[in-house]
């Protein structure tokens, strides 16, 4: 039951954690293998859109930026999206405040983070923010700036996790095209959903025939690897934690099964004298440990599921300091695993427990 309930409990963790992703992460990301960005012009894009592969694509601009305001300065990233993100990356799901998608030029939508560290919670006039980032070396001379500055206006508040709150700025992309000096058709990225699952070289020998410059194609969990590979390592690891709990708690079964076969030595006798085998006395002993474990891991697999959709349709545990109802996340998989386990770990117990049972016949009294 324990098992059950705390791996179906960190699912629910980890399925929190990466929909928190689905606001920034496409399922699928064109990046540019040479330099830092892709040319796409809008017959391409159009055409890619129309492919019998694709769903959607969108293009997206994004770039480390200096953000000021006042006394407060903080760095970020802003992003440049079309009018269509949202279709992709749900964020106007995410808005406090403001409206998606952004209709004006020079408007920015902030995160939540930003705006506390930039004192801007709270703030009833119209905010703005001055937005900097590096000219390009072949814009450089001796008498210029090192820094593009821009005034931005913010229309609008984003929350999703503190993380990625005191990260983003987004704007609309001719703006940053723009304010980057980028032309028309340069984007950072392109993010585009499929119609149903393809290989990615099924896609990159698709999209080959649309995009000229040299590209490569990321997933969702490549873009994530290190979360992807910590969430599945700490997975493992809580596994193994409760598996050696319940090792432990098998001892019970193996105490069980010794003061069995202590009480039911003298009645050896008479299962030889019936016709046993000293093979089939140590099986008798075997399967009752093999029942217990059966039953008691069925008991304990009910139970567990109880609990968790419980937990799941009427919450009785949140968040602390939240009224955010604690995730859980009830699997087939997870109850296969808890049952396999505890049935494997239950035979070697009892085969190990029952080894040596009237191994010596003179041991039967």
């Amino acid at each position: 039951m324990s098992l059950f309930v705390v791996l179906s409990a960190f699912g629910g963790l980890k399925e929190f954690g990466l929909s928190l992703n689905n606001f920034f992460y496409a399922p699928y990301t064109i990046f540019p293998k040479e330099g830092k960005y892709l040319t796409i012009d809008s017959l391409m894009l159009q055409r890619i859109n129309q492919s019998e592969m694709i769903q959607m694509a969108t293009p997206e601009i994004q770039e480390k930026v200096f953000i000021n305001r006042g006394q407060k300065n903080q760095v970020g990233f802003i992003k440049g999206i079309a009018s269509n993100y949202h279709q992709i990356n749900p964020i106007d799901t995410i808005l406090l405040s403001g409206q998606w998608p952004i209709k004006e030029a020079k408007q920015v939508i902030l995160g939540y983070g930003l705006a506390s560290e930039l004192d801007m919670i709270g703030v009833t006039d119209v905010a703005s923010l001055q937005i900097m980032v590096p000219k390009k070396p072949n814009r450089l001379d001796f008498f210029s700036r090192g820094y593009t500055t821009g005034q931005f206006q913010v229309v609008g508040f984003y929350q999703v996790s503190q993380e990625l709150d005191n990260r983003y700025v987004f704007s609309p992309i001719e703006t940053v095209q723009n304010f980057l000096g980028l032309n028309q058709n340069q984007y950072s990225s392109l993010l585009f959903l499929t119609n149903q699952l393809y290989p990615i070289n099924e896609l990159e020998s698709h999209l080959n025939s649309f995009v000229e410059d040299p590209f490569e194609i990321k997933t969702k969990m490549e873009q994530n690897a290190s979360l992807y590979q910590m969430l599945n390592s700490e997975h493992l690891a809580i596994y193994f934690i409760f598996t050696l709990v319940l090792v432990i708690a098998l001892f019970n079964v193996v105490g069980s099964l010794i003061m069995m076969i202590i009480v039911k030595k003298p009645q050896f006798k008479i299962f030889l004298s019936l016709g046993l085998t000293l093979e089939k006395i140590r099986l008798i002993f075997f399967y009752v440990g093999v029942q217990i474990c059966f039953i008691g891991g069925m008991m304990g697999l009910l139970l567990g599921s109880i609990i968790v959709l419980i937990q799941n349709r009427k919450p009785i545990l949140y968040v602390p300091g939240t009224l955010l109802p604690y995730p859980v996340s009830f699997e087939f998989l997870n109850m296969f695993i808890v049952f396999v386990t505890v049935i494997t770990l239950g035979v070697l117990c009892s085969w190990w427990t029952t080894y040596g049972v009237g191994k010596k016949r003179n041991e039967l009294g």
